[in-house]
């Protein structure tokens, strides 16, 4: 029997489930050791809560698959600071081990440094970044992402505050934005050197021209 979806705003409950989604979504679970996968995940999440201002979460049956997260010039905070107490709380956890030290340097940072690059060179007013969009694979055809995402296009012209810009890569499916209509805006190569070496294009996606 088909289960039924459901989409709500994000509770303090749905976080376990994120984290999954988010491990599951970029395989953590298959780059990484298991403890530095649940923290690198957590922190990711963690910190697109803190300072988000539009929340929307996909629930099937019982269990949340799917999320996404922006900030907007337009609205206020959803969270209280409680999200970035965890950020904090699982950066320090993952600062323990080799393995986290190099995540944190080599795919946070350097990544970091090469998107706000990209980012500059466009020199463009952005009113809304989205900060985390992500949905389990094993609801891979249901029509999930697109109607997150179709809710969160709906909700940022209504409150006019577009343009608006993600940041992805080959890592992940980024040909969804093309089929969306979105423009990729600025594209670059990075090298990863640790904690293994990966070679990738990073984008920057923006909305589309009638938005």
């Amino acid at each position: 029997m088909k289960q039924k979806i459901t989409y709500r705003n994000y509770q303090p409950s749905d976080f376990s489930d994120l984290v999954q989604v988010i491990i599951d979504s970029w395989q953590y679970d298959k780059k990484y050791s298991k403890q530095v996968a649940q923290h690198f995940a957590s922190i990711f999440l963690s910190y697109e809560l803190s300072r988000a201002t539009y929340s929307q979460v996909a629930v099937m049956g019982q269990q949340v698959v799917g999320v996404i997260l922006a900030v907007t010039r337009k609205t206020a905070k959803l969270y209280s600071f409680q999200y970035g107490l965890k950020t904090i709380f699982h950066g320090y956890h993952l600062f323990l081990s080799r393995e986290g030290r190099q995540l944190i340097r080599h795919v946070v940072k350097e990544t970091a440094g090469v998107n706000q690059e990209m980012l500059s060179e466009l020199n463009i007013s952005f009113q809304t970044e989205v900060g985390l969009f992500a949905v389990s694979p094993k609801t891979q055809g249901t029509g999930i992402g697109k109607q997150l995402f179709s809710g969160f296009q709906a909700y940022i012209n209504q409150i006019g505050a577009a343009p608006y810009y993600l940041y992805t890569d080959t890592s992940c499916n980024f040909g969804f934005y093309d089929h969306l209509g979105m423009k990729r805006a600025k594209a670059k190569k990075h090298v990863v050197q640790a904690p293994y070496r990966q070679e990738l294009d990073l984008f920057i996606y923006t909305s589309p021209a009638n938005d």
